[in-house]
């Protein structure tokens, strides 16, 4: 019987989000949720930013404080904007 290296668990494989290591199959789903290249969106995204990368990236543009400042002026307006239509169509 031909040994499956699509499957085995002791297999070599190499990451998928391409930051190097070279890991045993087993091992790559605890490796994933740890990688410093996983793709990881900006903290602030529910206030509306959109700021996509790996987690390095996102941790330095997390610390930018005037985008997120603009960003958090946007979403309060935004809100006040709903807000008074809200209210509007209950009078």
């Amino acid at each position: 019987m031909e040994h499956d290296t699509t499957a085995c668990p002791e297999s070599s494989v190499k990451c998928r989000y391409k930051c190097g290591k070279k890991l045993k199959r087993r091992q790559l789903e605890d490796h994933l949720q740890s990688c410093p290249k996983k793709p990881t969106e900006c903290p602030y995204k529910s206030l509306g930013c959109t700021f996509e990368g790996n987690k390095e990236d996102v941790r330095v543009h997390a610390k930018d404080i005037e985008a997120h400042f603009e960003v958090l002026i946007s979403f309060t307006v935004y809100a006040e904007v709903e807000k008074r239509k809200a209210n509007e169509e209950l009078e």
